[in-house]
C-alpha cells in the first residue's frame, strides 16, 4: 500500500470532537501515515498541539487564520514561540489572507498585519508556513515578495491563476492542489494543475536548505524573551554542529536541517 502524508487538516475541529481517534486510525488503515493539523487560533493551537502530543502519527502546525483576526499581543508571540518548542510542532499555519469573506478595509488591513507579524515569527524560528490566500492574490504577491522572502512553505487550496504562480515559483513556494480543482468555474487550478512543475527543482531544494534566510523588515521588529532564547540556542546547536558536519554528504546535511529547522 503507498503511504501518504496528509499536510493539511483540521483533527480539532468540533465535527472530530467525539471520534478523532477512530479518524485517525481509518486515516491509517488507508495508508495515511502522518497527519499534519493545523492551528487557526491560539485556542485552536492549543488544541492541535494536544492532539499532536496524543497521537503518534500526528504533527501541528500552529497560528492565527485571517477569518481569526484580531489584534496579536506579545502574549501570543510567546505562546505560538513556546509551543514550537515541542518536536512534533513543525509549522506556522494556517495563516494568510481572505479577502472573500472580510469586506471591511480596516479588517482587511488587520489581517495584513496579522500575516505579516506571524511571518516574522515563522522566520525568526526558522519555520515553514502554511498560506491560506482567497481572493486577495494582489496583497498575497506583494508581502511575500516582500515580507516573506527566504521563507518557505506553500500555498494551501491554492486558487490563485498561472501567471501569479509563476511570479512566486522562482522563490521557491510550493502550491496545494485541493478542493477549488472541483469547482464549476475553477479554471485557474485546473490550469495551474496543468502547468505546475512536478517534483522539486534544484532551484526549490537551495531555497529551503539556505540557512539564516532573513529581511530587513523582520531584523527591525523587536523580539520577545522567548524568541531570544531560541534563537540563541538555535545558534549554539548550530556553531557546536559545524565541525562535526563540516564536509559530509548532501544527505546528511538534510538530516541535519531536519533536526535543528
Amino acid at each position: 500500500m503507498m503511504e501518504l502524508v496528509d499536510s493539511h487538516a483540521h483533527l480539532d475541529a468540533e465535527q472530530f470532537a467525539d471520534d478523532c481517534g477512530a479518524v485517525i486510525e481509518r486515516a491509517a488503515a488507508a495508508g495515511v501515515v502522518k497527519i499534519l493539523t493545523m492551528g487557526d487560533s491560539i485556542e485552536s493551537s492549543a488544541r492541535s498541539v494536544a492532539l499532536a502530543d496524543r497521537h503518534e502519527a500526528v504533527y501541528a502546525a500552529v497560528g492565527i487564520h485571517p477569518e481569526e483576526a484580531r489584534p496579536m499581543t506579545a502574549e501570543d508571540d510567546d505562546s505560538l514561540a513556546a509551543w514550537t518548542e515541542m518536536e512534533k510542532v513543525v509549522a506556522i499555519g494556517e495563516i494568510g489572507l481572505d479577502y472573500y469573506w472580510e469586506k471591511d478595509e480596516e479588517k482587511r488591513a488587520l489581517q495584513r498585519r496579522i500575516f505579516v507579524r506571524q511571518l516574522d515569527l515563522a522566520r525568526q524560528l526558522q519555520l515553514p508556513v502554511c498560506i491560506h490566500d482567497r481572493e486577495a492574490h494582489g496583497d498575497m504577491i506583494r508581502l511575500l515578495k516582500t515580507e516573506g522572502r527566504g521563507l518557505r512553505g506553500v500555498l494551501h487550496c491554492y486558487s490563485g491563476s498561472w501567471e501569479m504562480a509563476q511570479e512566486l515559483l522562482p522563490y521557491g513556494w510550493y502550491f496545494g492542489i485541493d478542493g477549488p480543482l472541483t469547482y464549476k468555474n475553477a479554471s485557474c487550478p485546473t490550469s495551474c494543475a496543468a502547468c505546475l512543475p512536478r517534483g522539486s527543482s534544484s532551484r526549490r531544494i537551495r531555497r529551503i536548505c539556505r540557512p539564516f534566510p532573513t529581511a530587513a523588515s523582520a531584523m527591525s521588529r523587536p523580539m520577545s524573551v522567548t524568541l531570544r532564547r531560541r534563537r540563541r540556542n538555535f545558534a549554539e546547536k548550530i556553531l557546536k554542529s559545524l565541525p562535526r558536519e563540516r564536509g559530509r554528504t548532501r544527505e546528511c546535511f538534510m538530516e541535519f536541517e531536519r533536526k535543528f529547522f
